[in-house]
């Protein structure tokens, strides 16, 4: 197995770099191999040997990439929320895993999860996670709008995009 660490631009990353995603090229399936496959994971390769003294690459393997969601704080001033920080946020302060959180305009989200219902413990806990870490970080008031249903947009590896955010116009 091969693991290739790389740039929005699929060039190979330095050990030390965070990659934007990494391709994985298995040959051990000699019906259907997998060469270069997207798996849409952000990791980075440290460049120092393991300290046990085991001479594989030691990896940081940092999750899912997702969109970098920007919204209006409360001294006006753009406030960045990191899609790590915000699953993060929703298992670890709500305990749910498999959502879809969009970004639909400059002070709302949109979760998306299956089975719920609005006013359900679930929706509730999720709505109050998200306002309270946004209230965290300085932005305007939040909204939270709650969808049923399962996530839908995927990217280009047919994985699911976790978090979105709003299309820049035109």
């Amino acid at each position: 197995m091969i693991l290739e660490p790389v740039d929005a631009l699929f060039r190979a990353v330095p050990p030390g770099q965070r990659s934007f995603t990494t391709l994985l090229t298995n040959l051990a399936n000699h019906v259907q191999p997998l060469i270069r496959y997207d798996l849409g994971d952000q990791l980075t390769v440290s460049p120092e040997p393991c300290g046990c003294g085991c001479t594989l690459p030691v990896v940081d393997v940092l999750g899912r990439r997702g969109d970098v969601i920007t919204m209006p704080g409360r001294e006006g001033r753009p406030v960045t929320l990191l899609p790590l920080a915000l699953t993060t946020v929703l298992e670890d302060d709500a305990d749910v895993f498999d959502f879809q959180l969009e970004q639909e305009d400059a002070h709302t989200l949109v979760l998306r999860l299956h089975g719920i219902e609005t006013g359900s413990g679930r929706a509730e806990r999720c709505r109050h996670a998200l306002q309270a870490f946004a209230a965290r970080q300085g932005l305007a008031p939040l909204r939270v709008r709650m969808v049923d249903g399962a996530p839908h947009r995927r990217g280009r590896s047919g994985k699911v995009l976790r978090v979105m955010a709003m299309a820049a116009p035109g």
